[in-house]
């Protein structure tokens, strides 16, 4: 593990006008209470404790030198830069903030219990099950003129709280079919040619997937007036996750 430069020296550097104090808390790293040897520190209602004594603790890769009014440094695989660095006995001190975007710790303070409480955050691997995957469609209106386009929107959400990885076994990763009285009238992929590799294509929690679509009502095979349905695919290697059909109405 990298270790800070040590100080022989205590520096706080804290901007003049700020109201800091010492805090009589308690430090639990995954829930074990932890003594360390420099206490937390309050400044302007925001928490600060020794960044080192957290790597240490999480065997987190820690890296850090002070250049000129800057501490400059790496930690687990992140680089930051602090202006205006507060060190106490050869410690740096960082807000809770910090430890949750550079560090990726989960971290609470109960100002009742006083508690300071600071935990790894598990990475679960993503799931393959797409049941929290869902495929809707929408169009621009519900009523066209043969010779129109149809500009159709299809959205892939991912609505689950965890990643999804979607795997393929071309590049075809989705579709859109129309149909009139179930008999296939026009299919966007019909007349592409698409790339026989597997790949995989990674859902983050929430993350939304939009594919636009136009359709030339002209290229509709065997057109007559009259209502039509449309439906959206997602083409994954295992299942086909498809959205509820949407009507339209075309005429002369």
């Amino acid at each position: 593990m990298g270790k800070k430069i040590f100080l022989g020296f205590i520096i706080i550097a804290i901007v003049v006008g700020l109201s800091s104090s010492l805090l009589a808390a308690d430090l639990y790293l995954d829930g074990r209470r932890i003594s360390t040897d420099v206490k937390p520190l309050e400044i302007d209602g925001r928490i600060f404790v020794p960044l080192e004594e957290i790597t240490d603790y999480f065997d987190i890769d820690l890296n850090w030198n002070v250049t000129g009014k800057q501490v400059r440094g790496r930690v687990g695989g992140n680089n930051f830069v602090i202006d205006r660095p507060i060190i106490v006995h050869g410690y740096l001190m960082v807000s809770l903030a910090f430890l949750e975007d550079y560090v990726n710790l989960y971290t609470s303070w109960d100002q009742r219990r006083g508690i300071i409480d600071i935990e790894r955050k598990e990475v679960s691997p993503p799931s393959r099950d797409v049941r929290g995957v869902f495929v809707t469609i929408d169009t621009d209106r519900s009523s066209y003129r043969y010779g129109d386009h149809i500009a159709v929107s299809m959205v892939i959400f991912n609505k689950s709280d965890r990643s999804v990885e979607l795997d393929f076994s071309t590049g075809k990763t989705h579709d859109l079919i129309m149909r009139r009285g179930g008999r296939v009238v026009w299919q966007w992929s019909q007349d592409k040619s698409f790339t026989q590799a597997f790949q995989t294509k990674r859902m983050d929690p929430y993350e939304i997937w939009v594919e636009t679509f136009l359709i030339p009502t002209n290229q509709i095979r065997t057109f007559v007036t009259g209502n039509y349905t449309l439906e959206g695919k997602l083409t994954t290697y295992r299942d086909e996750i498809s959205s509820k059909d949407l009507t339209i109405n075309i005429s002369r």
